[in-house]
């Protein structure tokens, strides 16, 4: 699994986005599980791309643009906080994810190499949140609210996708004025 993980942070330190699709800016604040994290940056972009969205993933500090989508990760998630959750965005401000990577590995410990691909979907998840502008959920893949064994499955298993329905949403909300928010619109 480590030899998984090592190829897969390898390409995503090397897939600043130059790809086709239109580039969205991640910010990812520093965090622990450095492994994890950048395999999950590759499973996320490869999920994105398949819906024409090249994330550009960027450390914090200078490197970031104001206009980017930031996640912070967090090791030492209050349990009061959101007590079911894994992670939430922040539609509404724009900008900003917060996730909690020391439920993801409490939720992954029962299922050998599984972290990696649940943190990828819940990125992919929170950053959808942000390129819709809306809190709303889809009944099934990537968007869904809650996630069951099945979906869990599925996703070590090709992954989860995004309906039809969340990438009219994502581009929709992006075909708007969005120059006030930082965002750069979406083709349609």
């Amino acid at each position: 699994m480590q030899k998984l993980a090592a190829k897969l942070a390898m390409a995503a330190m090397m897939s600043g986005g130059a790809r086709g699709g239109t580039p969205v800016t991640v910010c990812l604040s520093p965090g622990q599980g450095l492994l994890t994290t950048a395999g999950a940056q590759e499973m996320a972009r490869q999920m994105f791309a398949k819906v024409d969205v090249t994330l550009q993933w960027r450390g914090m500090g200078r490197a970031c643009p104001a206009s980017a989508i930031i996640i912070s990760l967090t090791m030492d998630t209050p349990e009061e906080l959101r007590p079911r959750a894994l992670a939430y965005a922040l539609p509404f401000e724009v900008a900003h994810v917060r996730i909690f990577l020391d439920r993801i590995h409490r939720q992954s410990v029962d299922r050998a190499g599984f972290e990696p691909y649940l943190l990828a979907h819940v990125m992919a998840h929170e950053i959808a949140h942000m390129l819709e502008g809306t809190d709303c959920h889809s009944s099934s893949g990537v968007m869904k609210a809650s996630w069951d064994g099945s979906d869990y499955t599925r996703m070590m298993k090709g992954g989860l996708s995004f309906t039809q329905e969340d990438v009219v949403l994502m581009k929709r909300y992006h075909s708007s004025d969005t120059r006030d928010r930082g965002h750069v619109p979406l083709a349609s």
